[in-house]
């Protein structure tokens, strides 16, 4: 506390030194920018002009000035010690500093026992005979002289001026800050039984409650509520402080001031109007948040214990519990709600909010790394009998540290479902972790485990592998179902998890058991039963459903037994694990069960989105793409891919699944004659470091089609045939996998290698007829078609013949529409119309349109008995591309873009009714001798 003098009756004006030995300036004008802080505080300072007048006349009277910190307090009350000494009014000044902890003479600290009167607490303050009562003889012995943290001397000054007959003007600011002693000597002076009339004038913080008692100046003064500036007032600031300034200015500084005048000055003065413009609310929210923090610091240091407990407590739970619980949290018994609104850090609504969103973040962060994980704690434990919502006490128990109480498992374990549910799996990830810290060695443990690593994998892929492989090492955690549930989820990752597989082949506890993971190892390498003996291929039974699978799966790569395959991969089928069930849904989509196939990935797709698995999503978005493809639903096989992006980005899954799926999208723009976007895709998949496994392969097949369906023969052919050896390698001899070995004969052909063709075309044919799937066989003779000219009506029918039963809807209506373009080639009007509509009427009801048309233009020239009606360009272009131009060279001699000469070509190729340039020569002589060579 600090005492100026300048007393009337000495009229030294001399300055004493404070309890620190320094000097507290106080007089008018003593504080900086006193006149700025005064805006908008005319009716008090006229307020007071009044009581000071009375004063002259005789009249005694007490003043409140209370509001929050930076409201002006100070300024008010040096201002009315100027006016009393213009008035010829002798002044006593004192102001109580925020006392030093432990220094000798000093008041005690804020937050020490009734360093702060509120209800209930004023009588201990002021001593047993101060309430009712004027103090005794024997109280200032109680108190003796600098106890209160002012020098003896100045204390004896400060009396002595009261104790005279002239009329004095007591000013005491930061009255908040004065402590018990300091309270009980103030109480003693301004209550004093001699002297002349006095007007005291108290600067007090709005949360401070006076004492109740005889000492009716003290205790029912005039009050005077400092209210935040108005938008004028703001403005007033501003132009004091800065001059003339834009309206944007005022409105940002009044909006991160709320009309606190110490904030203004803060704001103005680091952040003047020059900045105004697209610099402007940058500059001022870095300002703001240090003017904030600093200003938050300020009150929360000056308030007494029960408020700081109280504080603490709101910054953690505030929007949640209720004032009462919050009395609760904070350890304190029930306390004016006013009294912490008044610090001016909170308001309230239905439930407590700070203010500014740094006062939060200030307040936590002032706490220890102990007391704040406590304070979670007990608000979750609160929380809970108050019903605060699930999600809320999650967040509380993650932050409560490692003393969470035994419930918390089940809370968190729900929440953080929910979250991965949602798509928040960095949090879904946090809470599962917390709930498994807090079962410790429990018998939930083993199920955490598995929901935790399940979450990870799309998360961390690392740790989640980590944990599901904790499962299969741990010997205690034997439970079959969370075993055998880890193992399908690792088998399934991109990453060798062969180590953990066996470790959990070393534990386990029954023949069951060791047969699934047995099974599941072999799932997760395509050849890995080879490092097993070969006596399981030939059993009639197997054991578990990832056996069956590992079964079917080697029957099917090698085009072998189809029928059988069929068979055991409907029984693999059957099982509750993932990994098992996606290969028997391949295994059904290559042998042509496409129904069969799409009913295991609904079962799939549904179990894994209730167990939240988007590892196991994108793997039967995967396959639910390719057999839209399949079936011609190409837009269903997009939506499929872009839900499984949605699930997991990119850069989190597994490369060789990666490959795949840029692969299956490259082949529904081709389908679609999105040339373009398939070659972007394309682009963007770099070459692997090894194999690169059958993702790779699958890229490179869809590459190889794309150029051949641009006629880049030759780098269609070695991509096709670089997917082939990579292919024959790892044992993958079905041509429903990959049919690469048609297409390159298409691409051999093409390039003047009709033997290597042929040879091609010969295998392909021989693979495709032992595996016995339509769909596979009808593309082979398609391609056979396309490749050999001699041989094109009869393979084309037999094509169409082939296909006319499947599924493979879009491949039967592509086969069509081949057989109708060649059928006109020749003559037989009859099949290419039959066949041409035919196409047209799939095409129209699937949507279609490269099929459509070309089915149209072939029906278009049927019906005019003619070749088709091509425009002057496309004549132009395509002759110049007959006489053996490259594209390039035609748009140079043609001077077009080269993608108008694309478009003129496939336009040409569709109205023809041909597939690639080396029939365009033959194609336009049918066209000039049916007498239609030009529109």
């Amino acid at each position: 506390m600090a005492v100026t003098g300048d007393l009337a009756g000495t009229g030294t004006g001399r300055a004493a030194p404070d309890a620190a030995g320094g000097i507290a300036a106080m007089a008018a004008g003593g504080v900086i920018g006193a006149e700025d802080r005064l805006a908008e505080r005319t009716s008090a300072i006229d307020a007071l002009r009044r009581r000071i007048d009375a004063l002259g006349d005789g009249q005694s009277g007490a003043v409140l000035v209370a509001g929050p910190a930076g409201m002006g307090r100070s300024a008010l009350l040096a201002r009315a010690a100027a006016d009393a000494r213009a008035a010829g009014i002798a002044v006593v000044q004192i102001r109580f500093a925020r006392p030093v902890p432990d220094a000798p003479g000093t008041v005690p600290a804020p937050g020490t026992p009734g360093s702060a009167l509120g209800p209930g607490t004023v009588g201990s303050a002021l001593g047993p005979g101060t309430v009712g009562s004027a103090p005794g003889p024997g109280t200032v012995e109680s108190d003796p002289p600098g106890s209160v943290g002012i020098p003896a001397a100045l204390m004896r000054e400060a009396e002595a001026g009261l104790a005279t007959a002239t009329p004095t003007l007591l000013a005491v600011d930061d009255v908040h800050r004065a402590g018990p002693a300091g309270l009980r000597w103030l109480t003693r002076l301004a209550c004093r039984s001699g002297g002349g009339p006095a007007l005291v004038v108290c600067g007090v913080a709005s949360w401070f409650r006076w004492a109740t008692g005889r000492c009716a100046d003290l205790t029912a003064p005039h009050r005077i509520q400092l209210r935040p500036l108005s938008f004028a007032g703001v403005r007033e600031v501003c132009v004091r402080l800065a001059g003339p300034v834009p309206d944007e200015y005022v409105q940002a500084v009044a909006a991160a001031s709320r009309g606190n005048p110490a904030l203004v000055h803060a704001i103005v003065r680091r952040c003047p109007h020059t900045t105004a413009g697209p610099a402007l609310l940058p500059r001022l929210s870095s300002v703001t948040a240090d003017v904030i923090a600093g200003y938050v610091d300020r009150v929360y240091d000056g308030v007494p214990a029960e408020l700081t407990g109280l504080l603490q407590a709101v910054a953690v739970a505030g929007r949640e519990l209720p004032f009462g619980s919050l009395c609760e949290l904070a350890g304190v018994d029930a306390v004016d709600l006013d009294r912490l609104l008044a610090t001016g850090l909170f308001a309230y609504t239905d439930r407590l909010h700070p203010v500014w969103p740094e006062v939060v973040d200030r307040i936590l962060g002032r706490l220890g790394p102990t007391e704040l994980p406590e304070l979670y704690r007990r608000a979750a434990e609160i929380g809970r009998t108050g019903a605060v919502d699930d999600h809320v006490l999650a967040e509380w128990l993650d932050l409560a540290g490692s003393r969470r109480p035994a419930w918390a498992v089940e809370v968190l374990t729900d929440v953080g479902w929910r979250a991965a549910r949602d798509g928040r799996r960095d949090t879904a990830v946090r809470l599962l972790g917390r709930a498994l810290d807090t079962e410790g060695d429990g018998p939930r443990r083993g199920a955490l485990l598995l929901a935790l690593g399940t979450t990870e994998l799309s998360v961390s892929p690392d740790a989640g592998e980590r944990h599901l492989g904790t499962l299969l090492r741990d010997p205690s955690l034997h439970e079959v179902a969370h075993r055998l549930a880890a193992a399908d989820l690792l088998s399934l990752g991109g990453s060798d998890c062969r180590p953990a597989l066996r470790a959990g082949l070393r534990s386990a506890r029954s023949d069951a058991e060791r047969a699934g993971l047995l099974g599941l190892s072999w799932l997760a390498h395509p050849r890995g039963y080879e490092d097993d003996e070969d006596a399981w291929l030939t059993r009639g039974e197997l054991p578990s459903a990832a056996q069956l699978a590992g079964r079917a799966w080697w029957l099917t790569v090698r085009a072998e037994e189809r029928t059988a395959a069929l068979a055991i991969a409907r029984a693999a089928a059957a099982t509750p694990l993932f990994h098992p069930r996606l290969v028997a849904s391949r295994v059904l989509l290559l042998a042509d069960d496409l129904a069969g196939a799409g009913e295991v990935l609904d079962s799939v797709l549904a179990d894994a989105t209730r167990a939240r698995a988007d590892t196991v999503l994108i793997h039967a978005l995967l396959v639910y793409a390719e057999l839209s493809y399949r079936q011609g639903h190409l837009t269903a096989g997009e939506q499929a891919l872009e839900r499984a992006l949605r699930h997991l980005a990119p850069h989190a899954w597994p490369p060789a699944v990666l490959r795949q799926v840029v692969a299956v999208q490259m082949m529904l723009d081709i389908e679609q004659e999105r040339f373009d976007a398939a070659q972007e895709l394309a682009e963007l998949q770099p070459s692997p470091a090894g194999s690169g496994g059958f993702g790779w392969s699958a890229l490179l097949y869809a590459r190889g089609v794309l150029e051949l369906r641009r006629e880049r023969m030759g780098v269609a052919s070695a991509l096709l045939h670089e997917c082939g050896r990579r292919m024959s390698a790892d044992g993958l001899d079905n041509p429903a996998l990959l049919n690469w070995r048609a297409y390159a004969a298409v691409a051999d052909a093409a390039s003047d290698r009709p033997r290597r063709a042929a040879r091609l075309i010969a295998d392909a044919l021989v693979r495709a007829e032992a595996w016995g799937a339509p769909s596979a066989l009808g593309l082979v003779r398609v391609c056979a078609g396309q490749a050999f000219e001699g041989q094109r009506l009869s393979q084309l029918r037999s094509a169409v013949d082939t296909l006319r039963g499947c599924l493979s809807r879009l491949r039967y209506a592509r086969a069509l529409v081949d057989l109708a373009a060649a059928a006109a080639a020749v003559g037989d009007v009859a099949l290419a119309v039959s066949s041409a509509r035919e196409a047209e009427q799939l095409a129209a009801s699937h949507g279609w349109p490269p099929v459509l048309h070309r089915a149209a233009a072939i029906l278009q020239r049927c019906q005019r008995g003619a070749g088709p009606a091509l425009s002057a360009a496309q004549r132009a272009v395509a002759e110049l591309a007959a006489s053996g131009l490259s594209n390039k060279q035609i748009a140079q001699r043609r001077r077009v873009s080269l993608r108008t000469v694309e478009l003129h070509l496939t336009n040409t190729y569709r109205q023809l009714g041909i597939r690639r340039r080396a029939e365009l020569a033959a194609a336009l002589d049918r066209a000039v001798r049916a007498g239609a060579g030009g529109a």
